[in-house]
């Protein structure tokens, strides 16, 4: 079937890595560029921007390869191609971990996305690099497709007489198809407070959207917490599983959103990691990751 007919018919996921905080493994990616309020800038926007290339076909796809167009995408600088090897599912395709993204402090945004899936070899190649603009993405929205919740759990840290300074940020995972239309996304925002030493105080939420007129329900369930403990590091775990029943009828299409987190440390880095997954689509899929620091 040809690349055209499959996006006419439509409206991914799964380096030099090191192991950090937690138990998420992080790449550092990046390029150089006081308040908890400013979190709030993170998840008021009011319209979406139309990204480069979307409802355009920037995708070919034979029945077994995905092979994207990467200049029908927003331009990445000093972008690198990481090679991932994946694991066989349940319905034959197969489930990829995607590159884990870091932020220094100074250094503004960093995408990963899906250019190339071989589910014959269960192998793909994402795309790492620093947005020429991080406006060029899909926007955290207020509309009847979307949703936004505060962070549940404690935020308030331990007291410190140290100075502190304050940086926010978020962390998107986002799914589109060969159209490079986005079906839906999971969003962790955070703000935090840090001395160089430790997480002073923190505040977060999370942000969903699905795309409705092609079908795409509310996510269900859905939530978004802190998590962590000491002051070194302070995550903000937003989850969302996301159906589809008309996509592929007669096969419902399930989009899961397992881990979208985000985290603020004590050093001021700004990290992000996703737990994604997808199944029943009739239609190839490919995953994209933002990691944005919007203050300090």
């Amino acid at each position: 079937m040809s690349a055209d007919l499959w996006a006419s018919v439509g409206d991914a996921l799964k380096g030099d890595c090191n192991e950090t905080q937690q138990d998420v493994d992080y790449c550092s990616y990046g390029t150089n560029s006081s308040d908890l309020s400013l979190l709030s800038v993170v998840s008021a926007e009011a319209v979406p921007p139309t990204a480069k290339g979307e409802s355009e076909t920037v995708a070919s796809w034979d029945g077994s390869t995905l092979v994207v167009d990467e200049s029908k995408l927003p331009v990445l600088r000093d972008s690198k191609k990481v090679s991932v090897g994946g694991t066989r599912s349940a319905d034959g395709g197969c489930d990829f971990q995607s590159p884990q993204l870091s932020l220094a402090p100074g250094e503004v945004s960093v995408v990963a996305r899906e250019i190339l899936i071989d589910n014959n070899q269960c192998t793909a190649t994402w795309q790492v690099g620093s947005p020429v603009n991080p406006n060029a993405f899909p926007a955290t929205t207020a509309g009847p497709d979307t949703d936004s919740i505060a962070a549940m759990g404690t935020s308030q840290l331990s007291a410190t007489a140290m100075a502190t300074r304050t940086s926010s940020g978020f962390y998107k995972a986002w799914k589109t198809d060969v159209a490079n239309l986005t079906l839906n996304y999971v969003q962790s925002n955070i703000a935090w407070n840090w001395t160089g030493s430790c997480v002073t105080s923190v505040s977060g939420s999370g942000n969903w959207y699905w795309r409705s007129a092609s079908g795409w329900e509310p996510p269900n369930p859905k939530s978004s917490t802190f998590a962590g403990s000491g002051c070194g590091a302070r995550f903000v775990n937003t989850t969302g599983h996301y159906r589809n029943k008309g996509f592929c009828f007669p096969v419902t299409v399930y989009a899961h959103y397992d881990k979208v987190e985000v985290q603020g440390q004590a050093n001021g880095t700004l990290l992000g990691g996703a737990t994604t997954s997808h199944s029943g689509n009739c239609l190839p899929f490919f995953d994209h990751r933002q990691l944005t620091r919007t203050a300090g």
